[in-house]
């Protein structure tokens, strides 16, 4: 089972997927727990970024320990990022506080 890079536990309920690019600019997806993604909501722009760049550094140097989709382009890693996460808000339990979008989901990590 793949874990969530920023918390480092079993990655039960995916909460988000964040595009990133690794240091040969290919661009890939990966996944963080509902958890985690419910403590960053709360978190000020710059520290979420902070944890973001952290945690994709992580899945560079170890992708099979993530849940990791390879892209061909930026464009594509945006695009299913956005995507999963309006099915992810649609698919949330009954009574879940409703995750708010992430604003710097649309860039590569950490660029804004």
């Amino acid at each position: 089972m793949s874990l969530c890079p920023l918390c480092e536990r079993q990655l039960l309920r995916t909460g988000a997927y964040l595009p990133s690019s690794d240091y040969d600019g290919q661009w890939f997806t990966f996944a963080i727990c509902a958890d985690c993604r419910q403590r960053q909501a709360r978190l000020p722009r710059q520290a979420r970024q902070r944890q973001d760049i952290t945690a994709a550094h992580k899945v560079i140097k170890r992708p099979d320990r993530y849940e990791v989709s390879i892209w061909q382009s930026g464009d594509e890693a945006k695009l299913y990022a956005r995507l999963s996460a309006d099915a992810l808000l649609r698919s949330a339990p009954p009574g879940a506080a409703p995750a708010r979008a992430r604003p710097d989901a649309d860039g590569i990590i950490g660029s804004k």
